[in-house]
């Protein structure tokens, strides 16, 4: 009788404690509906810069972008970011392999910067001398070099980081 007297006040008990749960998710689910979500910045593509800084690029260029400049930028502020990540990215592969036929590419490469900055995109380029740290750094190549071991002898690419996420890893040649 006893054990049957504490269950029926173990589960009263709990009862009340859900009905104030439920009242607390009641309250909250009222004040998000009464606060307006913050607005997204608008896209990069909405001022005439934006398409100005894409309107004269070498045709194979141009043609590398095409896919990603055909559409919209993502409305979504960290999609944009990645977006934009991936238009730095195929800029960087054709200045590489291609891009001593671009005579104005200063120019265009600073603009890309402030875009970058604009979207919240922060560039991620360790000097020669700096510590690898895997968490930053991946590892492409090594050079033999004992004094110097596990500092970077180079960047090959740099990471990208958007609001304190790790979108790419810095491509590095470390020594060992």
């Amino acid at each position: 009788m006893e054990f049957e007297q504490e269950f029926a006040n173990f589960r009263l008990t709990v009862l009340r404690e859900l009905a104030g749960l439920r009242q607390e998710v009641r309250e909250l689910r009222q004040a998000l509906q009464a606060t307006p979500p913050p607005a997204a910045p608008p896209p990069p593509a909405a001022g005439p810069a934006w398409r100005n800084l894409f309107s004269k690029l070498p045709a194979s260029l141009e043609k590398r972008l095409n896919p990603l400049m055909t559409q919209d930028p993502p409305q979504d502020p960290k999609q944009r970011a990645q977006w934009l990540l991936e238009i730095s990215e195929n800029v960087e592969d054709f200045l590489r392999y291609e891009g001593d036929e671009w005579s104005d590419s200063a120019p265009f490469l600073d603009g890309l910067r402030e875009l970058e900055q604009s979207c919240g995109l922060e560039r991620l380029i360790p000097q020669e001398g700096d510590a690898v740290d895997n968490s930053l750094h991946l590892i492409l190549q090594s050079i033999p070099n004992a004094d110097k071991r596990d500092q970077i002898a180079r960047c090959a690419r740099p990471g990208f980081i958007y609001e304190g996420e790790m979108l790419r890893r810095a491509e590095v040649v470390v020594y060992l």
